[in-house]
């Protein structure tokens, strides 16, 4: 397949619809209004089942949590402001365990802010932001092609754990056109036999063809199957002659509450066991590590290479997935490294989770741009040699 030229965007919102992107809802919002405009086009096409402009973003998510109760693969795109409006809805979405889809290309902050790049809602999207200690599968691209391949993963990875799933990237990387070859589609569906079809003759129909879909490994299956069972203590029903309810309310029994939250956690621990993503550039034998998502580690890596010129030993590593995040693996670079530098467009926040992987074995820094500019590869070697002065 040859390359074309695309913005990244575009790439989303054409990798979702190779994803079997049924669905979709938005609000228009810049640096992400390429993405309900492409899909919009589409849509006349007829390459997708339904697309509606809800009147604000809290309206969007709630239509897309309604598509998602239906077991029907959906996705919206926002930026900042309108994700902080998404919030509760996510949060709703978690208490339900729907695999809704969310693209975040992210602009600054706090309140309207600006239009340019930025990193600032890392907190928001990897630690909930919503209320009530939920987890989200994060993924975070840093090129044109992996933006396609991401989110192909992020619709997989919902649908196989039943949690909210966020493609984040800063806004340049959205308005970015590189070259792209559409790998070819990792559609993976797993059965919709939880969804609230409305009949149960038509959840018979969707157990009746279970054996078109994929099935999960057996640990995180019989999470699952301990799920079905704390629910089925309840008295909810589940199997083909029923229809299902899907429900975040439970005021009557704080125990059973409990142990939910506690299963829930435990797939998360799976996740957080099997599903964490790096690229690692350099850092074997390292005396130190750069950690950096998004474009910033584009521009790290030229520093990291400049810097190497100068006989410093220095390494990247990127988190692909910011949730899970890789706390091991930096862990054990704090067996060797000497120290710890993160890059990003904000006033420090993954910091605190490199910190938290590194665990005390070597200092780490921060350094980060937060008023919609980029730093250069200046800006970042000159960090570097910092480190070298902070561990002599």
């Amino acid at each position: 397949m040859s390359k074309e030229v695309m913005k990244g965007n575009f790439v989303v919102a054409e990798a979702a619809l190779k994803a079997g992107l049924e669905c979709f809802f938005a609000y228009p919002i810049t640096p992400a209004s390429e993405i309900p405009e492409y899909l919009a086009q589409e849509h006349r096409k007829g390459r997708l089942r339904s697309f509606l402009q809800g009147e604000s973003e809290v309206s969007v998510i709630n239509m897309l949590n309604g598509a998602l109760i239906a077991g029907v693969r959906s996705m919206t795109a926002t930026s900042s402001p309108g994700f902080s409006l998404m919030l509760e809805g996510i949060s709703y979405a978690a208490g339900m365990d729907l695999p809704i889809v969310i693209v975040d290309s992210m602009r600054g902050g706090p309140g309207l802010g600006d239009i340019f790049p930025s990193q600032e809602d890392y907190i928001s999207a990897v630690k909930g932001g919503g209320h009530g200690g939920y987890k989200s599968i994060v993924l975070a691209p840093s090129s044109i092609q992996e933006m396609a391949e991401l989110t192909y993963d992020v619709f997989n990875l919902t649908e196989k754990y039943l949690m909210p799933g966020i493609l984040l990237y800063d806004g340049l990387l959205g308005q970015l056109a590189e070259g792209i070859e559409f790998p070819e589609p990792r559609v993976e569906r797993y059965s919709p036999d939880w969804a609230a079809q409305g009949m149960a003759n038509r959840i018979k129909e969707v157990y009746d063809s279970n054996k078109k879909y994929k099935k999960r490994p057996e640990g995180l299956e019989n999470i699952f199957n301990e799920i079905d069972e704390l629910f089925e203590k309840r008295g909810r029903e589940k199997g083909p002659d029923h229809p299902n309810t899907l429900n975040s309310l439970y005021i009557d029994n704080p125990d059973f509450f409990e142990d939910l939250k506690a299963l829930r956690a435990k797939k998360f621990q799976y996740v957080q066991d099997h599903e964490v993503r790096v690229e690692e550039y350099r850092v074997g034998g390292a005396d130190f590590v750069v950690v950096a998502f998004g474009i910033p580690a584009r521009i790290v890596k030229k520093s990291v290479e400049i810097a190497r010129s100068k006989d410093i030993k220095v390494g990247m590593l990127r988190p692909i997935t910011l949730s899970p995040f890789p706390y091991k693996k930096l862990n054990r670079l704090g067996d060797t490294a000497k120290a710890f530098l993160t890059v990003e467009l904000n006033n420090g926040q993954m910091v605190d989770d490199v910190k938290v992987g590194v665990n005390g074995k070597a200092p780490v820094s921060f350094y980060g741009r937060c008023g919609g500019s980029v730093p250069n590869e200046d800006e970042i070697l000159g960090e570097i040699l910092k480190l070298e002065k902070l561990v002599k």
